[in-house]
């Protein structure tokens, strides 16, 4: 098989660290940091021997631009692969932001990408001793968030019909709602436009088996997994959409902001063309991450930014725990900490010496964080304030 360096999988005791990114390459979008020299080495060995894409290569040769694209029959077989030697992923995905010069993440999206996949891939199983689903294989709304979260409440709970005048709480619980929604998502991507994100494009991702991470600088939405709405039609008016934001600041905690979720509007985000309006319902959820009190919440107000109704489910996720997310463990659990922590890129600096040479580190880089270690030798900010470094 070309995705782990043409070898038949049948000769291959373990996979290597370079196949394991190869395969999660494929499936979540993960991007190197292109200008320095390890990574160019890194990115050679990817293009020469496991299927990463080549996009640019400058005129002195200083840096490139790969990608491990869209392609439906690569993420199945990487999806194959990742079964059939019951790979670990919270632990690889650690060990490749660790031991490769990638990009991390800024907010925690790459924890909730592997935390989708993997809800995901259980999802799709016919039993718990069924390893690898098979090809094509969806699943729906439902069944896709039981795997995805702990708590079962959320698929009794009743979700809020917006306009801009009211909020009225809707008919049918989110289970009965989306009962028949279809879920059928093997990789996700990273879209350059926020255009993107409309139904009319995303009815073509959704043919490819594709879900999305936004841009960086794209306003209100993190990313978006698309449904069908009603029976297996594909058809830009049969789209729904799980859309997401993803917090890694502690100043969200365990209490819903509505006004993330107001941004998160389908017509003002241009998921809807307000053109066209429809009576698909969608899926507005929060992951603050980084909340130190673990809890999901259905939130039961909000308001249309837009200003045209929509049927909308709000779901607000506050920490990474257990209690949580259906596809960790309490052994896992340090695992999924350390992949969070990784997005905080900054921090790597002071870690992993004395206490001496980090005093004297974060002494030569005075006022760049909040806590008391940047500050105390030439500023008193209170007794109140406690270090977390």
């Amino acid at each position: 098989m070309k995705l782990v360096g043409g070898k038949a999988i049948t000769d291959i005791k373990h996979l290597e660290e370079e196949q394991m990114l190869a395969c999660l390459s494929q499936r979540l979008p993960i991007e190197f940091n292109s200008t320095s020299y390890i990574a160019q080495s890194q990115q050679q060995q990817q293009v020469e021997g496991h299927m990463r894409m080549c996009l640019k290569v400058d005129a002195g040769f200083e840096s490139m631009v790969t990608t491990s694209p869209s392609e439906p029959l690569l993420s199945e077989a990487a999806y194959y692969t990742m079964c059939h030697f019951r790979m670990d992923c919270p632990t690889t995905l650690r060990g490749i932001l660790g031991g490769f010069s990638v990009h991390k993440g800024d907010r925690g999206e790459m924890v909730v990408l592997l935390s989708q996949m993997m809800a995901r891939d259980q999802a799709v199983r016919r039993s718990e001793s069924e390893l690898y689903g098979g090809i094509g294989r969806s699943c729906t709304v439902p069944d896709f968030l039981e795997a995805l979260f702990k708590s079962q409440d959320i698929l009794s709970a009743k979700g809020m019909v917006l306009t801009a005048e009211q909020c009225q709480e809707s008919r049918y619980s989110l289970k009965a709602t989306f009962e028949g929604a279809i879920v059928y998502c093997t990789h996700w991507i990273k879209v350059h436009q926020h255009k993107i994100v409309n139904t009319k494009h995303l009815v073509g991702l959704f043919a490819r088996g594709a879900a999305v991470l936004c841009g960086n600088n794209h306003s209100g939405i993190d990313g978006v997994m698309p449904y069908l709405y009603k029976g297996t039609k594909l058809a830009a008016s049969n789209i729904g959409a799980i859309l997401w934001q993803s917090k890694n600041d502690e100043k969200y905690g365990d209490n819903p902001q509505i006004d993330l979720f107001t941004a998160m509007d389908p017509y003002s985000t241009g998921l809807f063309s307000t053109d066209e309006p429809t009576n698909v319902p969608v899926i507005r959820i929060v992951f603050a991450l980084a909340a130190k009190r673990p809890s999901i919440s259905i939130v039961p107000s909000g308001k249309s930014k837009s200003g045209n109704s929509f049927t909308t489910f709000d779901i607000w996720v506050a920490g990474l725990s257990p209690d949580v997310f259906g596809v960790m463990t309490h052994q896992s659990q340090s695992v999924w900490e350390a992949l969070l922590q990784a997005s905080h890129g900054w921090k790597d600096i002071y870690q992993d010496v004395s206490p001496r040479e980090k005093k004297l580190t974060t002494r030569m880089n005075p006022g760049v964080a909040e806590d008391t270690a940047f500050w105390d030798y030439w500023l008193w900010l209170g007794d109140d304030t406690k270090e977390k470094t």
